[in-house]
């Protein structure tokens, strides 16, 4: 949540100084995002699953209104070990969701420790391709992921 307030307050959603307040007790930028507190959050979702879900909703709706509309979801490995998230792979594959871009930063970690030992999600490309998702890789930290993000966007899924 961090890098999304960084990204909310450099859009002007709010001041940036908020951002020295992140996870404190009373802030306006709690752990997991909550709309009434922080503006530009547009979903609480404070246990964790609710993003694929979501984004396979607002994905199906555009396209049943033959919308262009693209959803773009970020997503990380902690997240990935609730089951909602892999229903919801699963109808995205089945409707056919070319429009939903999932971003998932694979850094092996979740809250509670190491993936691996918490709920080992590997070989998470191998579970997204079973779904029919098309997959690519790359490290982070590179500046070339704005383009992979792109490239995803264009091919859809």
């Amino acid at each position: 949540m961090g890098c999304y307030y960084c990204v909310l307050a450099e859009a002007g959603f709010f001041p940036v100084e908020w951002l020295e307040t992140y996870q404190h007790a009373n802030s306006h930028l709690p752990g997991h995002p909550v709309r009434q507190k922080t503006p530009g959050i547009e979903l609480n979702t404070g246990a964790l699953g609710h993003g694929l879900p979501v984004a396979v909703g607002l994905a199906l709706a555009a396209k049943k209104s033959n919308s262009t509309r693209r959803i773009f979801l970020i997503t990380g490995d902690g997240e990935l070990a609730e089951g909602s998230n892999w229903e919801a792979a699963l109808a995205a594959a089945h409707y056919g969701l070319d429009n939903l871009v999932i971003i998932n930063d694979k850094n092996n970690l979740q809250l509670a420790g190491p993936t691996r030992e918490i709920m080992n999600t590997d070989p998470l490309a191998d579970k997204w391709r079973a779904f029919g998702m098309a997959v690519s890789e790359c490290e982070g930290n590179d500046m070339a992921l704005g383009d992979l993000v792109h490239r995803g966007a264009e091919a859809g899924r």
